[in-house]
């Protein structure tokens, strides 16, 4: 059990370590990876997904919305309207589960300053 111990606090220091762009850029990488097992399974699994997507995407809103966020306000404004047309696709009867899984990996390579098509952006 000591070393299960210390190999998890030096997990938890690595992990501390990484920015948080790289963590947030995770973060949505996983809810994508999500979306993309479910949409095949359907039923369930896409419903859970769905809610997932919906609470990571709700907290965006929050966080953006947050008078202490340092982002510049039209970035801000920007990351409002992405969330709102993501919450509002994921509402309707049948959402474009392919639109949810792109922004989402869109989103995460921005973070990691990858452009679309896989470039590294400025570059």
């Amino acid at each position: 059990m000591n070393n299960y111990r210390r190999i998890t606090r030096a997990y938890q220091s690595a992990v501390n370590l990484r920015p948080q762009r790289e963590r947030d850029a995770d973060v949505f990488e996983i809810f994508a990876s999500r979306l993309r097992a479910a949409e095949h399974e359907g039923g369930l699994a896409l419903a859970k997904a769905l809610a997932d997507n919906n609470r990571l995407w709700r907290t965006v809103t929050t966080i953006t919305l947050d008078d202490n966020n340092p982002q510049p306000v039209q970035l801000r404004k920007s990351m409002l309207a992405l969330a709102n047309t993501v919450i509002e696709e994921m509402a309707r009867t049948a959402p474009d589960i392919r639109f949810l899984i792109e922004t989402n990996d869109n989103i995460a390579a921005g973070l990691r300053g990858i452009a679309p098509g896989g470039a590294a952006a400025g570059g």
